[in-house]
């Protein structure tokens, strides 16, 4: 019930300011039902649904945020930013073809929106098509080239096409835009390590060692860089020192899993290994969509077309010693 002298419009709004400084102090399960709450009281309320969307994808509860960002768009779909919001999370359930009209209805009604051009260029990276997807971060950067996000996007198309040199320096200028910022270390680390430099890659994260153990991306980083069973031991409890923090989001925690398991097998403890892998894959839908699957192939066949695979990023060795192939393809 609403307290007295407030009619139900305007509590649902004194639940929406509540729930929006909830999410912003990390408190995501109550600011959540805070909106939940908003609902009840009034189930028309666009601005709850996306507030709402928002802080379920953030913690990687992809398909109900997906319900109340189409809900949103059908409430007000003359808003671009709803649209856009819609089509990211259609991109991170697997869906980038189904993206691409909502970003471009986006586009249509706020031509020189930032977010749209790089979330339809993210789209089209999942399509396979790096170089649409990196017209599209260009005009992002026109528009907004102060903006972190958009040189960190354009590093990860860049790196696509293995034009690593061209990332880094994207990644470099993320970094001196917005210091410190974990997309930007992660991307010039994950780039050094291709280069081969992984001395270069472990001084270029040791300002970032005070974040081992707190932050999912740089424990993992430097999780790679282990060497010799005692580092890997220290990743190890690094990284569970990472879960026992929490972490909301599925696919960040999918990841932290998967790397306990490589470190524990590492470490021949291999029933240990066998639960984090089988408990990264708990995290994985289990049920089988037809139309996501024809959209995963549809997909694969555009990226590996006979025209494009000439373009495709080549990988090699140019070392002098011989090389024993172990099985043949298709062998099982």
């Amino acid at each position: 019930d609403s307290p007295e002298g407030q009619t139900p419009a305007q509590r649902a709004a004194e639940l929406k300011a509540q729930a929006d400084g909830l999410a912003r102090r990390g408190k995501a399960a109550e600011a959540a039902q805070h909106y939940r709450d908003a609902l009840e009281l009034r189930p028309d309320y666009f601005e709850v649904h996306a507030n709402l969307g928002n802080l379920l994808l953030a913690m990687g509860r992809v398909d109900e945020a997906l319900a109340h960002y189409r809900e949103a768009v059908v409430l007000s779909p003359d808003i671009a930013a709803l649209h856009d919001n819609l089509g990211n999370a259609l991109r991170i359930s697997g869906e980038a073809a189904s993206a691409v009209p909502h970003h471009e209805q986006a586009l249509r009604l706020q031509p020189r929106l930032p977010a749209a051009h790089v979330n339809i260029g993210n789209a089209l990276l999942d399509l396979g098509r790096p170089d649409g997807a990196i017209e599209s971060f260009e005009q992002a950067l026109q528009l907004a080239p102060e903006k972190p996000e958009v040189h960190c996007a354009l590093g990860n198309a860049r790196q696509e096409l293995a034009q690593l040199e061209s990332a880094l320096a994207h990644y470099r200028e993320a970094a001196r835009l917005r210091p410190g910022f974990i997309e930007a270390v992660v991307g010039e680390f994950n780039i050094l390590m291709k280069l081969g430099d992984r001395e270069g890659a472990r001084r270029h994260m040791q300002p970032h060692a005070g974040l081992r153990g707190k932050d999912s991306w740089i424990t993992l980083a430097f999780s790679r860089l282990a060497e010799n069973d005692h580092e890997r031991q220290d990743s190890l409890a690094e990284l569970k020192g990472v879960l026992g923090r929490g972490i909301a989001n599925n696919d960040e925690l999918g990841k932290v899993y998967f790397r306990l398991g490589d470190l524990c097998d590492a470490l021949h403890s291999h029933a240990e290994a066998f639960e984090y892998y089988r408990q990264a894959n708990e995290l994985r839908p289990r049920d089988f969509r037809r139309d996501r699957y024809r959209e995963y192939i549809d997909q694969l066949l555009a990226a590996f077309s006979r025209d494009r695979i000439p373009s495709l990023p080549r990988t090699g060795n140019d070392t002098q010693l011989p090389v024993f192939i172990v099985g043949m393809p298709r062998s099982g």
